[in-house]
């Protein structure tokens, strides 16, 4: 029992920073699902400027916070994959590193897929509505 105390001690030693990043994006997605079932309730399509003002720009609130978080996975794979390129890794560690980077693009994917409908898809009409207006009026 001792010794699989120890690997449980090592790999929280090694990859606590891949289990703090799953945990709170994965606390994070739970509130985003609800916020877009919400959002999805109350507004349609064409609604674009009244659903990223909601609450405050809640919606707003969660793309910066979606966008900030894929670029922390994004630096925590490179980090690791530098870790793994530049040391000399035990077959332990390469294999925790594939998980790691599975289970990290598993959830930028996630991430990507659920600020997509209908937050991505509000910003990227607001903005092409404010495009257009400059456009027209030059």
């Amino acid at each position: 029992m001792n010794n699989y105390e120890d690997k449980i001690k090592k790999f929280l030693e090694n990859f606590w920073i891949e289990s703090l990043y799953s945990i709170i994006n994965l606390v994070f997605l739970l509130f985003l699902w609800n916020l877009n079932r919400e959002l999805l309730s109350k507004f349609s399509s064409d609604e674009s400027l009244k659903l990223l003002t909601y609450q405050n720009g809640k919606p707003i609130v969660f793309f910066v916070m979606t966008v900030l978080s894929i670029i922390c996975g994004i630096i925590i794979v490179i980090s690791r994959f530098k870790k793994i390129l530049y040391e000399d890794p035990n077959l332990t560690e390469i294999l925790y590193f594939g998980l790691s980077v599975l289970l990290i693009s598993i959830i930028i994917i996630t991430l990507i897929i659920a600020i997509n409908n209908p937050i991505l898809r509000a910003i990227v009409a607001v903005i092409s509505a404010c495009t257009a207006i400059v456009y027209a009026n030059n």
